[in-house]
């Protein structure tokens, strides 16, 4: 239904979405998981995790309210820890859920105790563990803030490459990225471009987060 065009975020009677769904799905495994109450691996989800995968695929985003995200925890915590990892990279990967609020979703005491095996691959996907009370975000340095427009980096960035802006802008696309996490502009993800050249689905865009 994808291919022929099918709505990946509708909400049939104002329901859950078929993303909502497939997230649901990973809170169950084999009969023998649940017999023995140990943590679903990423074999037991691997179909819930393909359906996650090709619903963001063609342009799904998760858009829960505090209950379903508190939710997912849940789910995740009955989880082994690289599940969670996995379902952190389609996101980000696909831009189907925003940084700040995939590193919001882990913030808590209990994520970080469930996470404690997995800084290395969190460190890979620029996440980080932190405790329940956290610091203020520190605002983006005012020299950026003048330098750049935020609203017209973005729209930029999702006209057409990092590197085409990076070089409209005198600078490396290395350097770009780093402004553009400072300033917390989402650019589109890793193989984005390429996708939309060979005619293939790809992500909408995230709204631009504001600086509040």
């Amino acid at each position: 239904m994808l291919e022929l065009g099918a709505n990946a975020n509708d909400k049939a009677n104002k329901g859950s979405s078929a993303l909502d769904t497939s997230l649901w799905h990973l809170h169950f495994g084999p009969f023998e998981a649940l017999r023995s109450k140990r943590p679903r691996s990423r074999y037991d989800v691997h179909k819930a995790l393909e359906c996650v995968e090709e619903l963001i695929a063609h342009g799904a985003i998760w858009r829960p309210d505090r209950a379903e995200k508190n939710s997912l925890r849940r789910t995740l915590y009955g989880c082994e820890p690289s599940v969670t990892i996995d379902l952190m990279k389609l996101f980000l990967g696909h831009n189907a859920y925003p940084r700040d609020a995939v590193q919001e979703l882990l913030r808590t005491p209990r994520m970080k105790q469930h996470l404690s095996t997995e800084t290395r691959n969190l460190s890979r996907l620029s996440l980080r563990l932190e405790d329940g009370q956290n610091k203020k975000r520190q605002p983006p340095p005012p020299a950026l803030l003048a330098r750049y427009n935020r609203a017209e980096l973005y729209e930029k960035l999702w006209t057409e490459p990092t590197r085409t802006v990076a070089k409209h802008n005198r600078v490396s696309d290395v350097w770009l990225s780093k402004v553009c996490k400072a300033l917390r502009v989402p650019p589109p993800g890793r193989g984005y471009w390429a996708k939309q050249r060979a005619g293939k689905s790809v992500a909408k865009r995230p709204p631009l987060p504001s600086l509040g």
